[in-house]
């Protein structure tokens, strides 16, 4: 049978030989591949390629003795040394008769340096020379080396497979009779490994290794292997390292120049280093030997290590290096490092304890690369999920901006990231970006270049697409200017993120840039660009303003400096009694004052705060309106203070301590002030909304739901919570004018539904006559508007309710909106049951009085409006014929142009 891979082993007790033969032999043969194979093929695979490949290195012994051929013989026994050994092997193997092998046996000298350290070198060498003689005087013309300190190699050509173990038995022979140095014999120990060839191996180059892995993998068993947990950082290790350093770190440069070699021949990877230019991939060659000195250093860390290691993980994530890529490069690392230590003068198992140790390093390595490479990827991916959580309830495009460029800015390798917006002359604007965009726009600029009319810019803006840029000659030649400015940085890629509405309307471009060559061309990273693109995409159709307001990122640093460093005004607008039309409180409005004059106001100045700065503002409001309502309560003047507070600062956990610090020290009852809570978000934490509005209502302030109908209030929280007052979306008196008769029954049963829950009900957006007087008929409390006052300076507040006079009794309606409303009054009641003379009941309601006011008593309107009476009589405000009569009452009542009359009375 053909032998494998083996090992024997002699044990000189006294002289007596005991040798591991036939059955004993053949047991142990299985148990010794499972552990040998695997470590001998990394030793010998590819072994002859590598090293007659361009740029690879070996390790030359120093010179001395040679042969004819050229080769150093070692200079102690006059044997050739491995290389020599090796090169002859390596055309043994051609021309073997079938069923003939190619026998390699692997000697080595078990505890040898106890026995020099105990007899002395002299005596050492004299038992290598003796060793070497009786080796040379064996039959059959063995292929003869000294491969280590203590190591020993032979090889047979042409045995038959029966006679590889006769020729194991004569080499175990030479051991028997005592070494005769010193003056005294000396018995020694040894251990043989054996492989063969084609029996083993398909590679002849493979088989010196493959036999030392065999003997030591074989000895660690029988003997005990005291190094199964060996620590890559631990002493041992380290004491290995210091021992090969010398040798290896000659050699680095040319192994990771020959690794360089082979990348280039790869054409994905040569894509990488074209990229980064001939000084960017020399740059890229020296760090990689530098960390692989540091791999193969004695003082290695396992914590400096797993840092570096993570963080080249990061790194060839980022520029799309596959994890077989990293494989493939350790495999190769590995294959190539053991080669050289095999080629360390010692002792094997020296060699085959720093071998392992290499191993070790690099599979750790490996794992670490990978790890930190797949969890990069999961962390980019989990703060993509937790933005598209956060901009749910964006009301805001800057808060759209700020929460993207906050998640953005923490990317690895990133240069910056900016918004750019266009603006109605189709010239790109600069929203807002990350710190460093200001000096590559400079060195963009001081090459002649324009930041803001980058030509990536108006393709994604045109395409609506995903678009990469990469730095290289490519570039150069395209865009010097940019070229130039990418190199100055240190940035080497880009990519362009178009964001739409979700209609296919472009409302602003991403331009993100990185440090590394392929950042944003990875599969991975361009799936997530495109997550990025379609959260962004979603969030902007959510918003509430179909446009976002286009504000450059210089004047929405002016306003936010302005904003808190004394620009901040709080004007004030009267809310007044529908009832007597009297002033009883006023709502503050955050003006911003520019240094030169301007004043801008919350809209636009309000969406390019971000969540902190909203909170900064109410506070810093809040604080001027009491100071306002206090200088006007020395006046004499008791008016209440409304006052907005949004939902975000609502729910913030300081937001009460903030309301009860600006109420401490004024002498300003809490009932006087009202805070507005904004109905304009679902509120997604019911209990903790529920809890701050209860805090609120225990400091003993007044709450108004504002924007009640605007779609988001709930009626349960009206219901349980302690509202002392509702405000109507103005939206709706837009509606009403637009289609009354739907929108006045909705408005009358708002007023009708918070009045029945013991709520005061306000009407804002009161901007007309008519709108006045209207909520005044649909029975509402209070009415804010420009028709009644326009926001004011504190200072001018005094003078204007000065000009007030008496106030005004309610009237009957003199607008057509008000007859409608009165009309929607008279449908809820008895209509004409009550009236004295019902026939004539429609000459003296609210519609026959706007009809006598305005001269209309000979017009369709008034035929109509008679017959809707009669109907209603007959049949009910239900029936069929009343409901017919009606919608031709208002088709002529809309129809009707009375706004100049409706002024003139109403004045």
């Amino acid at each position: 049978m053909l032998l494998p891979a083996a090992l024997a082993l002699i044990a000189l007790d006294v002289g007596a030989a005991r040798v591991v033969h036939g059955a004993v032999w053949r047991a142990a043969r299985d148990a010794l591949l499972l552990g040998a194979l695997p470590l001998a093929m990394r030793l010998g695979a590819s072994v002859r390629a590598r090293r007659d490949a361009p740029g690879a290195t070996s390790a030359p012994p120093p010179p001395d003795t040679t042969e004819a051929t050229g080769a150093p013989l070692d200079k102690l026994t006059g044997l050739p040394q491995r290389e020599a050994f090796e090169t002859a092997l390596a055309g043994a193997g051609a021309g073997l008769e079938p069923g003939r092998q190619l026998a390699v046996m692997a000697l080595d000298l078990y505890q040898f340096g106890d026995f020099n350290h105990r007899w002395g070198q002299d005596c050492g060498d004299a038992l290598l020379r003796e060793l070497a003689a009786r080796l040379r005087a064996l039959p059959g013309d063995a292929l003869l080396a000294r491969v280590g300190a203590d190591a020993f190699a032979l090889a047979w050509s042409g045995l038959e497979s029966s006679a590889v173990e006769a020729r194991m038995t004569q080499v175990l022979g030479t051991l028997k009779a005592p070494f005769e140095v010193g003056g005294r014999g000396h018995a020694v120990t040894a251990a043989l490994g054996v492989a063969l060839y084609p029996a083993d191996t398909a590679q002849v180059e493979a088989l010196l290794g493959l036999a030392e892995a065999a003997l030591f993998n074989r000895l660690q068993r029988l003997l005990g292997d005291v190094t199964t947990e060996l620590d890559p950082y631990g002493a041992l290790s380290a004491e290995l390292m210091r021992w090969a350093g010398r040798f290896l770190r000659r050699r680095v440069r040319h192994l990771v120049e020959a690794f360089y070699t082979r990348l280039r021949a790869d054409e994905s990877s040569r894509r990488v280093l074209d990229l980064l230019g001939d000084d960017g991939a020399e740059h890229l060659q020296r760090k990689q030997e530098s960390y692989l000195l540091q791999l193969l250093g004695a003082e290695l860390d396992a914590d400096w290590h797993a840092q570096r290691a993570a963080h080249l993980g990061h790194l060839h994530a980022m520029v799309g290096v596959p994890a077989r890529a990293l494989v493939a490069a350790t495999s190769w690392y590995q294959l190539a490092l053991t080669d050289l230590c095999q080629r360390i003068p010692g002792r094997l198992s020296q060699r085959q304890l720093l071998v392992r140790t290499i191993s070790r390093r690099l599979e750790i390595d490996l794992t670490l690369q990978t790890e930190a490479a797949q969890a990069l990827q999961l962390d980019l991916q989990k703060r993509l999920q937790r933005l598209a959580v956060a901009l749910r309830g964006a009301q805001r495009w800057a808060e759209v901006m700020d929460a993207t460029l906050d998640m953005v800015r923490h990317w690895p390798f990133l240069g910056f990231c900016a918004f750019y917006s266009q603006d109605a002359h189709g010239q790109f604007v600069l929203e807002a970006r990350t710190p460093g965009y200001d000096s590559f726009a400079q060195a963009l600029r001081d090459a002649g270049g324009d930041a803001q009319a980058q030509p990536a810019l108006r393709r994604g803006w045109s395409s609506g697409r995903l678009e990469t840029v990469c730095g290289g000659a490519a570039l150069r030649v395209a865009a010097p200017e940019l070229a130039a400015a990418l190199s100055q940085g240190g940035l080497r890629s880009a990519a362009v993120l178009p964001v739409d509405d979700g209609q296919g309307r472009i409302q602003a471009v991403i331009m993100i840039y990185g440090r590394l060559p392929n950042q944003f061309d990875t599969p991975w990273m361009n799936d997530l660009l495109l997550n990025l693109q379609q959260t962004l995409s979603q969030t902007v159709h959510a918003l509430r303003q179909a446009t976002p307001p286009r504000v450059s990122a210089d004047d929405r640093a002016l306003w936010r400096r302005r904003l808190f460093d004394g620009g901040l005004a709080m004007h004030l607008q009267p809310i007044v009694s529908l009832a007597d039309r009297r002033c009883v409180k006023v709502e503050t409005l955050a003006r911003l004052q520019l240094a030169d004059g301007r004043v801008i106001s919350p809209g636009q100045f309000l969406p390019v705060l971000s969540d902190q700065e909203l909170n900064r503002l109410f506070i810093e409001g809040l604080h001027l309106s009491l100071d306002h309502l206090e200088t006007l309560q020395r006046d004499g003047l008791e008016l209440e203070l409304s006052f907005n507070l949004p939902p975000g600062t609502l729910r913030h956990r300081d937001c009460l301590n903030w309301i009860r610090s600006a109420l401490a020290p004024r002498h300003i009852e809490p009932r006087r002030v009202t805070f507005e809570l904004l109905e304009n978000e679902d509120i997604a934490d019911q209990q903790s909304y529920t809890r701050a509005i209860l805090g609120l209502h225990e400091l003993g302030v007044k709450l108004a739901m504002d924007d009640l109908g605007s779609g988001y209030s709930s009626l349960q929280r009206l219901r349980t919570l302690p509202f002392d007052l509702v405000k109507i979306d103005q939206g709706l008196l837009h509606a009403a004018e637009l289609a009354p008769q739907r929108s006045i029954a909705l408005l009358g049963a708002l007023v009708r539904l918070a009045q029945g829950l013991d709520l005061r009900v306000a009407i804002e957006g009161l901007e007309t006559d008519e709108r006045v007087e209207l909520a005044q008929i649909l029975g509402a409390d209070l009415a804010q508007g420009y028709a009644l006052a326009r926001p004011m300076p504190a200072s001018e507040l005094p003078g204007w309710l000065g000009t007030q006079g008496r106030p005004h009794p309610p009237r009957a309606a003199a607008t057509r909106m008000g007859a409608l409303a009165a009309h929607w009054l008279w449908e809820q009641g008895d209509q004409d049951t009550a009236a004295p003379d019902p026939g004539r009941a429609h000459l003296h309601c609210a519609i026959g009085h706007f009809i006598a006011l305005h001269g209309l008593q000979h017009t369709p309107l008034a035929a109509h409006h008679a017959e809707m009476h009669l109907q209603a009589r007959a049949g009910g405000v239900h029936g069929a014929a009343y409901l017919h009569a009606r919608d031709a009452f208002y088709a002529e009542m809309l129809a009707l142009d009375v706004d100049a009359t409706d002024a003139m009375l109403l004045n």
